[in-house]
């Protein structure tokens, strides 16, 4: 495509000109720039610029992911998606795809089966950010340590770290002895801190380290 001087778009700052991709890509063009025909309606108009394909998708949907972790959306199809995902329990990203796929399937019935399967794809991937971002936002530790020294460790905790944690007595299989079991919901920064207080303080202590999406109770989520 070549660029005309009636193609350039004035405005009071100065002249937005034509961009382009980095060498070896091609600019997409989605609506040119002339007589144009509405795919819908079939009326004809005038199009006074020039409209591209944008390629931001992830972006998109890690922007969406961050505003449904607040409880909150974007609007469009994102009310219904929140509704779903309130009412029917649902994940927020399969929620999503359920709520538009019908248009979707619209796209696909106007603009060709081509078109709906790179929307079908390209919704299946956004579905997928989204829940990735959430789970990724949410995602804690839950620390269990077992120990000979419970006494240091539950300072740490309760005092440095400000949490609150459950004991338990445990023995050990193989040895017999008795060791002290304490299980605490972490921050990944907070998950660090205290392993590195167990290799400075109790470097024979054991400690399993799980991830957790989501957790409910004071300090974290409510229920």
């Amino acid at each position: 495509m070549k660029y005309t001087e009636e193609m350039i778009l004035h405005s009071d700052s100065g002249y937005c000109m034509p961009f382009e991709e980095p060498q070896g890509k091609d600019v997409e063009m989605s609506l040119g720039y002339g007589e144009q025909t509405d795919p819908v309606t079939g009326e004809k108009f005038f199009h006074h610029g020039i409209d591209f394909n944008v390629r931001c998708y992830m972006l998109s949907a890690l922007a969406s992911g961050i505003v449904f972790n607040i409880g909150a959306s974007t609007g469009g199809t994102e009310i219904v998606a929140m509704i779903l995902h309130k009412y029917i329990k649902v994940e927020i990203g399969r929620a999503i795809l359920l709520s538009d796929i019908g248009t979707v399937l619209f796209a696909a019935c106007i603009y060709g089966p081509q078109t709906g399967m790179y929307c079908v794809l390209g919704l299946i991937g956004r579905s997928t950010i989204v829940d990735t971002a959430i789970e990724s936002l949410n995602l804690r530790k839950v620390c269990t340590v077992i120990t000979s020294r419970p006494e240091p460790i539950r300072r740490f905790v309760t005092e440095t770290l400000g949490r609150t944690a459950t004991q338990q007595d445990a023995t050990g299989v193989y040895t017999g002895e008795p060791r002290t079991m304490i299980m605490v919901a972490l921050t990944r920064r907070q998950a660090g801190l205290l392993r590195d207080f167990l290799r400075r303080e109790d470097p024979e202590a054991f400690l399993t380290i799980v991830n957790s999406s989501e957790i409910i109770g004071k300090g974290f989520q409510s229920v």
